[in-house]
């Protein structure tokens, strides 16, 4: 579904070009036998062995279905040799100077095609969120990232766009760390806007909600939403720009507000469109920007009685905060999902 021809017989023609120069006796590869290696590697993801050796024992222990497709020797030279750019064809400075300009320039032409097919298979639903997710990598590399919030702390950083309601990915591009060419005009909290939605027609006046986490909102992302014929909700960070001071809940103080409270200020940032800014006290003050109006709304709560004692009660809730948990679940759930199945290192 997702792999083109074209990148099928890109792969072919690198991989055999590879395996020719760099491995002994290297026996030519055809396209059903790479369709076996890429199934092989699907299924290790599901069934986890001590080894890849394990895997490949013709016994009760081992894989049979990957077993009976090739032997392990057969398979350690294909992934010695899986290519997607012919190496063959640049001299040792060109090679460098690509790499140096991207550092996934050996998968570059790879991800864009991958990322147009996913677009190409899927319309998405009105609610879309845009957020990051990483993929595990211990080696060296310009680009990795660290973070020791997450539960893979070495990591390659991805910024997706995904269906809420699915869980899937509409499109995404990998953090290039400081070879990333973003203009100096846009922020980087901003860029995945433009990268990811942009000017693409499948996305342009077609009143998709994107939701974003208090990282990515702001006024700037708001207003490259509304003139892309989009809408945006997202908590907010209390120190960025153009945000009302009035309206902030402090998180200890006077001024802290009981379990419940809410404010809403409208603002107009463009003509005949207004930005709401929404404060809410739960356990702690959340902060949100919409260009959606909110409503009341009501949730069930935990709550410490006279007596001690835990019951439940119905607090104060802005609708806004139940688009927002509804419009995020698209990258998180996918997140979890992914952790199930993690192909063969």
């Amino acid at each position: 579904l997702f792999f083109s021809t074209v990148i099928l017989d890109t792969f072919l023609s690198a991989t055999n070009a590879s395996g020719s120069n760099f491995i002994k006796d290297w026996t030519p590869l055809g396209l059903a036998e790479f369709k076996a290696f890429l199934s092989i590697i699907l299924v290790l993801g599901l069934y986890k062995f001590p080894s890849r050796k394990c895997a490949f024992e013709k016994t009760i222990y081992g894989c049979q279905f990957a077993s009976r497709l090739m032997n392990l020797g057969r398979f350690n030279n294909i992934l010695r040799a899986w290519n997607y750019e012919d190496y063959t064809k640049y001299s040792e400075d060109n090679l460098k100077q690509a790499k140096k300009n991207d550092p996934f320039f050996p998968v570059k032409a790879f991800l864009v095609l991958l990322a147009q097919s996913f677009e190409r298979a899927f319309n998405p639903g009105q609610f879309m969120d845009i957020d990051e997710q990483s993929i595990p990598w211990k080696g060296r590399h310009i680009a990795r990232c660290y973070n020791p919030s997450k539960p893979e702390k070495w990591h390659f950083k991805v910024y997706s766009l995904n269906d809420a309601q699915t869980r899937y990915m509409m499109s995404f591009y990998l953090y290039q760390g400081k070879s990333e060419s973003r203009p100096v005009d846009i922020p980087a909290s901003e860029y995945p806007f433009h990268q990811l939605i942009g000017t693409k027609d499948k996305y342009r006046n077609k009143n998709h909600i994107i939701v974003t986490d208090n990282w990515y909102t702001s006024i700037g992302s708001i207003k490259f939403c509304l003139g892309s014929g989009n809408h945006s909700i997202g908590t907010v960070k209390t120190n960025k720009k153009g945000l009302c001071k009035a309206t902030i809940f402090p998180k200890t103080g006077r001024g802290k507000q009981p379990r419940g409270a809410a404010i809403q200020m409208a603002k107009e940032i463009i003509p005949n469109q207004n930005v709401y800014q929404v404060s809410w006290q739960d356990n702690k003050p959340v902060h949100l920007l919409s260009t959606v109006p909110s409503y009341e709304g009501q949730v069930l709560r935990n709550s410490i009685n006279k007596n001690g004692a835990f019951e439940k009660v119905n607090i104060y809730r802005p609708s806004i905060v139940d688009h927002y948990n509804f419009g995020m679940g698209g990258t998180d759930n996918q997140d979890q999902n992914m952790s199930y199945w993690v192909t063969l290192k």
